[in-house]
């Protein structure tokens, strides 16, 4: 690999940013986050190795005081030591007290804002640098796709070095055009070649790789690409886009096999004009290309990042911005081969978000896109929903946390993902994965050693546990609610606990979180009405009356859209005969009997939109929070997170 490691100090925004490299590596982020400032000083750093192009405005804007720009870029010179180590001494006699133990070479560029650049290697090793590690860009929207001579100076490049034969090229070549073509051409092109002389003209010659760039043309037969014997202007810019990489990619192959040159490419959206499957095939060749040819590509694309992130050699680097300043960070790299097998264009389109909130399914999905909703909170015109569908395989691809990305998030969770109900014991258990904060050991270990304001962490943790692990809570004899401040209290101090981890667990469920002891009135008034198609409304009334208690009417409407009572199970007629008394039984029971409207049936979307249509505050955000208190909070909590 050449490359290792580039590093930037007070280079624009980039003002203590460096990237560890591999063969593959792919810059993420939405633009004006500093994507373009690696490439372009990257370049700058090229640009001034051996020759000097001043620019001025390179400098921090943020912090006056910052007089110099620092540019550092490590190679690694082991695959060429190794190649070369009977010609070490003659070819890397001028670098070779500058490589380190671990046969790296770091070249620094420091430039002044007096305009002075400063090296910490003399001239001839950064030539050698230069020659060794060759450096090309390739803006894909700015390419000429007609005008292939980058591609023919690489040619140009697999040229041999200098031969003390070379001087009877000339006469050599004239002999065997003389000999095809005839001795008048040969006379009169002498002739020509005189009168210019005599006029003062001449011809500079040719350095060895132009030298060799024309006589491959003459090699090719000619210098103007075709494909499938077909003009290029016959094809579409996607397809010679494509053909243009394809064949740069390949001589510059060539380039490191013949020439022992490992050469940096970085690429800039690739996808440009491309059709999925060109991506998908472009990536897959330019990560076989590994080992010969490095690259920095950025993107866009969810398809380009999808090809990118399931190889082997591959960085995945995701580019923020906070205060003016760009974060890069290393997105955390996939160990599970299942992870791999998981990513689709839609999990990777996340690595590109603002934000994002996780849910469990489509009802959650169907009730956070609502447009209703975005216009009272408009936060959520700002992120992606991203429903997991309780996969959590699905979830670690592309959760923040696991990825180790800089992207504000919030995980939505029913709350029997976090505890379960003991009938045996009458106690809350707490259960779940990493995901839940009170399951995750890393975040356990971790609060040991937190103090101060921090501390406070450890402290709700541990009255979480204890509520759950000492109070038994049991259900009404006319309900399945708890009646029971402690119950209270649990569910406060694990939301708030929860919340600390970017985790919010509802009370319930998402169905709970809609229906609700605030609007269940509202809800059976839509669900009876012609605006619902339940199809069994006059029995639902019937069931719902049997009881005056609001916990049993909410039970009785949650049953119905699949949702949950407080000990986070449904309705089970064991339970119903072991807790219920019998003037109530009959109503839970023949609940059960009734159809129910599953997550599929559009019925959050129904309800939402006759929230709005019929009630006479439909405009008053405080009525709508009165309403649905819980999905308030939670969208509260999203606008901080956000923040």
């Amino acid at each position: 690999m050449g490359i290792v490691k580039v590093e930037f100090e007070n280079a624009k925004n980039l003002s203590d940013v460096y990237l560890n490299l591999d063969s593959l590596n792919v810059l993420v982020g939405i633009n004006g986050t500093g994507k373009s400032h690696i490439q372009k000083f990257i370049k700058y750093f090229y640009d001034n190795l051996t020759h000097e192009h001043i620019k001025s405005d390179i400098f921090d804007k943020e912090n006056p005081y910052n007089d110099y720009v620092k540019i550092s870029i490590k190679y690694n010179l082991s695959n060429l030591l190794e190649v070369g180590e009977n010609q070490r001494d003659k070819i890397f006699n001028d670098i070779i007290d500058l490589i380190d133990d671990s046969d790296n070479i770091k070249l620094t560029m420091i430039q002044y804002k007096n305009n002075v650049i400063k090296w910490n290697c003399t001239y001839e090793q950064r030539k050698l640098i230069q020659y060794l590690f060759p450096f090309y860009l390739i803006d894909v929207r700015n390419i000429d796709l007609f005008d292939w001579e980058n591609i023919w100076n690489i040619i140009g490049d697999l040229g041999q070095k200098r031969s003390s034969e070379e001087d009877k090229f000339p006469q050599e070549l004239e002999d065997l055009v003389k000999k095809i073509y005839g001795k008048k051409y040969i006379e009169s092109i002498s002739e020509l070649e005189k009168e210019l002389e005599n006029i003062g003209y001449g011809t500079v010659a040719y350095r060895n790789n132009e030298k060799f760039k024309q006589i491959n043309k003459i090699r090719f037969n000619g210098e103007n690409f075709n494909y499938k014997n077909r003009n290029l202007d016959f094809y579409s810019t996607g397809s010679n886009s494509f053909n243009y990489l394809r064949i740069f990619y390949l001589v510059l192959s060539k380039l490191h096999k013949e020439k022992l040159k490992e050469p940096l490419v970085i690429l800039d959206e690739p996808e440009i004009g491309l059709h999925p499957t060109y991506i998908d095939e472009l990536i897959k060749y330019i990560a076989n290309c590994g080992g010969k040819i490095q690259t920095i590509l950025s993107t866009h694309s969810s398809r380009v990042l999808k090809n990118s992130i399931v190889q082997d050699e591959v960085n995945i680097f995701q580019v923020s911005n906070k205060k003016n300043y760009t974060i890069v960070k290393k997105v955390k790299s996939f160990k599970d081969v299942k992870e791999k097998k998981v990513i689709t264009d839609r999990e990777s389109s996340y690595y590109f978000s603002q934000g994002i909130l996780f849910v469990e399914g489509i009802t959650e999905f169907e009730l956070f896109t609502n447009n209703y909703l975005k216009e009272f909170y408009p936060i959520l015109n700002d992120i992606e929903i991203f429903a997991y569908d309780s996969n959590n395989i699905a979830l670690d691809v592309s959760h923040p946390r696991q990825r180790k990305m800089n992207i504000p998030y919030l995980l939505l969770l029913d709350m029997d993902k976090i505890l379960n109900y003991n009938e045996k014991t009458n106690k809350f258990n707490v259960k779940g994965d990493a995901y839940n904060p009170l399951k995750n050991e890393d975040i356990k270990e971790k609060e040991w050693y937190f103090y101060g304001e921090y501390r406070v962490m450890l402290k709700v943790r541990n009255l979480v546990r204890g509520i759950a692990n000492k109070i038994e809570f049991l259900p009404t004899s006319n309900d399945f609610s708890i009646q029971d401040k402690m119950y209270d209290k649990l569910v406060i101090y694990l939301k708030y606990y929860c919340n600390l981890y970017n985790v919010y667990p509802v009370t319930t469920t998402i169905e709970g979180t809609l229906v609700n002891l605030k609007n269940y009135s509202i809800f059976l008034e839509w669900i009876l009405s012609d605006y619902s198609n339940y199809p069994e409304k006059e029995k639902l009334k019937n069931v719902y009356e049997k009881s005056t208690s609001a916990y049993y009417r909410l039970d009785i409407l949650k049953h119905v859209v699949e949702g949950k009572t407080q000990f986070l199970s449904s309705l089970s007629a064991e339970n119903i005969n072991k807790h219920i008394d019998k003037k109530v039984q009959e109503g839970y029971l023949n609940v059960r009997e009734l159809p129910k409207l599953g997550k599929s049936s559009g019925w959050v979307t129904d309800f939402i939109e006759y929230y709005f249509a019929n009630s006479k505050t439909t405009k008053n955000k405080n009525h709508f929070q009165q309403s649905f208190p819980e999905l308030d909070d939670i969208l509260k909590v999203l606008e901080i997170i956000m923040k």
